[in-house]
């Protein structure tokens, strides 16, 4: 869940461990338009080497496959 504090270095380092050890990630985003919750999503995966795979609401799903991938996509 991000905090009132924005995308912190704490943050992005928890979203990275998260999809370290489940490859696919759900983020409550902040309250607001569509268009700066997909901006806010799209920050955090670049900054973890993940892809943003839906927004609904204030929820954002991101990918990132592990070294051994688990979810296998066709």
């Amino acid at each position: 869940m991000m905090g009132n504090s924005g995308l912190t270095d704490t943050l992005k380092l928890e979203f990275d461990s998260a999809l370290s050890a489940h490859e696919l990630v759900k983020v409550k985003l902040p309250a607001g338009q569509s268009k700066e919750k997909r901006a806010i999503l799209q920050q955090l995966c670049r900054a973890a080497g993940a892809v943003p795979v839906q927004l609904i609401g204030r929820v954002g799903i991101a990918y990132r496959p592990a070294e051994t991938p688990r979810i296998i996509l066709p």
